[in-house]
């Protein structure tokens, strides 16, 4: 399935919309104001949270972001591996499996896999304006996508902040 998730173009707290192919709103992401660590609650249609993403406060060298469930247990921690743009380190909290996230740098895909197992590619689409990005999902990982999509994004937004 392809989500489609576009930063709202003005916000004070750093909002998206996720939309289907069809057009049809699916999630919203919603920013915290008053937030020092970028943080973003993905939730559905009707308001319940599905999964929290927000940067690590403290980094010396690297920008990481996490990733929590609905509960606010920690599932994910995503890390841009050390001078390399579009490879990055994951920490996976709820088990031993062993995820890979990189893309080559000119082509602006990004592929996620689990074990070895593609769960799906983030697309960084060319936009001027505001922040696009198409998400080619698995099913039943589209909204996981989602969140590594945000914590991505963060991560990127948090790094072009502090040059």
């Amino acid at each position: 399935m392809i989500l489609n998730v576009k930063n709202n173009l003005v916000t004070l707290k750093g909002g998206s919309k996720v939309t289907d192919e069809n057009g049809n709103e699916l999630l919203k992401v919603k920013g915290v104001l008053s937030s020092i660590t970028n943080k973003k609650i993905i939730a559905d249609n009707s308001g319940k949270k599905v999964f929290l993403v927000r940067n690590k406060y403290w980094h010396l060298f690297n920008r990481s972001a996490y990733i929590y469930d609905k509960e606010g247990a920690k599932l994910l921690k995503i890390t841009q591996k050390y001078f390399q743009f579009r490879k990055f380190k994951v920490v996976d909290y709820t088990s031993d499996s062993i995820w890979s996230i990189e893309g080559p740098l000119h082509p602006r895909d990004i592929t996620v896999k689990k074990d070895d197992v593609k769960l799906g590619v983030i697309h960084d689409n060319f936009d001027f304006i505001k922040d696009t990005f198409s998400v080619d999902a698995e099913e039943n990982y589209e909204y996981l996508m989602v969140a590594i999509c945000i914590a991505i994004d963060n991560i990127y937004d948090a790094t072009r902040k502090s040059k």
